[in-house]
């Protein structure tokens, strides 16, 4: 799963990664971390402020936990391994000084483990600034084997933090560190202003002290450095570094055999046809050069050496006059000498161009031309591929010329506008129901102005009536909006009555003006 195997039984460790994360000793985020790289291929993962059970780091399944064991310091580091590696690699762990754990990977036959080295170096560090910081000398030692630093480091940089404010004291103390750093051969894999911590507090400004540092022996193997896995709870981001061995192997040169210049100004090259005469058995400096070997009839047996003798004879006679071929990994099989011409026309038109304005077009025309020459070469190489295609070449068309799988997109393909595709899509999760139910329509009464009018003056007719019914109960009167309210209803014309008839100087109570207010209102309305 992590190693590919080779054909002699050799398992190295071609290709694996590494998780760094600080959990301050969060349970959570400790299970969080681990839920969101299940289903990644992760090789070692190295935690800063673990979450700690009876002064013990949290079991994983498929991990085994790596720790350091002082007494009377807190684990302040844990590494854990994939399982998988333990069938062929064994661990070395040791801690140079306080809270940093290095561990040392190597195979079990004695076989290299990563590029020809016997052994790899993981060094998972915690500095707590003021508390404990460890000297840069004895974090970064000089080994001769692949090593990689990683941890929460509590150190700032303009390197990887370009845009930070520092003060002096930061500037100086972090020049000072990585200089050290620098000294040892270590390069920085962070990638410049991506922050790997972000603070709680809105008040406080996002930093970088989380570090992945490698050696030379590592530093040109190491594949991506990225901080894409999701938020866990921490403030500090987890990152995952990728370490890939596939180093490139290049063609060797070889002759050319297409580009023989067999004629020159439609004549025969003079020059090969020299050479060629050579074999037949002319003299040369009046010494017999070597000639081809022709098979007599009592020797029969000797036909297919002679053949051998005089075909290996006439190609490296021709050899001498064959341009050769130095591919390198960027070299293109449909490359032309006219199209580096063209490049060269191009590049130097824009170069014009940035200067003086007016030579756009003239730009844009060269840039037309190259582009056309490029697609034209690719499809005579194309072609004559085809053309000259063995057994074996056919798979390889194959796998050119095959359609890949489609964007799947619900509703099908072919969209010409977002709103076909929105349709489209619609259609697809919400099809129309083949027994629909009829439904009645629904009849909207409309609201005419005067009715609109009329509800504007009782709703200001209700603010004067609450106003007049607080003066009542203040003054101990009968409210007058009230007794007009009952009187335009027959209805309450006993009520009326009966309330007219009582006594103007007995006070306002529950049972008086206020409960004939509410029962007339109530009724009223």
């Amino acid at each position: 799963m992590i190693e590919s195997q080779n054909s002699d039984g050799h398992t190295p460790l071609h290709c694996f990664s590494i998780v760094q994360h600080n959990c301050m000793r969060s349970n959570l985020v400790f299970l969080t971390l681990f839920s969101l790289i299940r289903n990644r291929n992760v090789s070692f993962v190295c935690l800063q402020d673990p979450p700690l059970f009876h002064g013990s780091p949290l079991r994983v399944p498929v991990f085994q936990c790596y720790v350091l064991n002082i007494f009377g310091f807190k684990k302040r580091v844990a590494t854990y391994v994939n399982l998988s590696l333990a069938k062929d690699f064994n661990y070395l762990c040791f801690s140079p000084t306080v809270d940093v754990l290095r561990l040392v990977l190597s195979r079990n036959d004695g076989r290299p483990v990563l590029g020809g080295f016997d052994s790899f170096s993981l060094i998972n560090n915690r500095q707590v600034d003021g508390v404990n910081t460890v000297k840069a000398a004895d974090l970064f030692t000089d080994d001769f084997h692949p090593s990689l630093v990683v941890g929460d480091l509590n150190v700032h940089t303009l390197y990887t933090d370009p845009t930070r404010d520092m003060s002096s004291a930061e500037y100086w103390k972090g020049e000072q560190y990585y200089r050290v750093v620098g000294l040892r051969g270590f390069a920085i894999i962070n990638e410049p202003g991506v922050y790997t911590r972000t603070p709680d507090n809105i008040n406080d400004r996002p930093s970088v002290i989380n570090y992945t540092l490698a050696n030379p022996q590592l530093a040109d193997i190491v594949k991506t450095w990225k901080t894409n896995i999701p938020h866990t709870g921490s403030n500090h981001t987890a990152i995952v570094t990728s370490i890939t061995y596939a180093p490139y192997v290049t063609a060797r040169p070889s002759p050319n055999w297409g580009k023989i210049t067999w004629k020159v100004e439609g004549k025969p090259n003079a020059l090969i046809e020299e050479e060629v005469k050579k074999p037949i058995g002319s003299t040369v400096d009046n010494e017999q050069a070597a000639s081809f070997k022709w098979t007599r009839e009592t020797e029969p047996e000797s036909e297919v050496d002679d053949f051998d003798f005089n075909l290996f004879l006439l190609i490296h006679t021709i050899k001498k006059h064959v341009p050769m071929k130095r591919p390198c990994r960027w070299s293109k099989p449909w490359w032309t000498p006219e199209l580096t011409q063209l490049r060269k026309d191009f590049t130097c038109a824009t170069r014009k161009a940035k200067m003086d304005p007016t030579l756009t077009q003239d730009m844009k025309e060269k840039k037309k031309t190259y582009q056309s020459s490029v697609k034209r070469a690719k499809a005579a190489h194309w072609r004559t591929f085809l053309k000259n295609a063995k057994k074996n070449d056919v798979w390889t068309a194959h796998q050119f010329i095959k359609k890949g799988i489609g964007v799947m997109v619900p509703g099908g393909h072919g969209h010409v506008s977002a709103s076909s595709l929105n349709e489209s899509i619609m259609q697809h999760f919400f099809q129309p129901n083949p027994h629909p139910v009829a439904l009645q329509p629904r009849h909207q009464q409309k609201i005419t102005l005067r009715q609109i009018q009329c509800r504007c003056v009782l709703c200001v007719l209700s603010c004067v009536h609450c106003v007049l019914c607080i003066l009542s109960c203040v003054l101990c009167v009968p409210c007058l909006l009230c007794v007009l309210t009952c009187l335009a209803t027959p209805v309450q014309i006993p009520c009326v009555l009966s309330f007219l008839a009582t006594p103007a100087h007995i006070p306002c109570h529950p049972g008086g003006a206020a409960s004939f207010f509410v029962s007339g209102w109530e009724v009223a309305s």
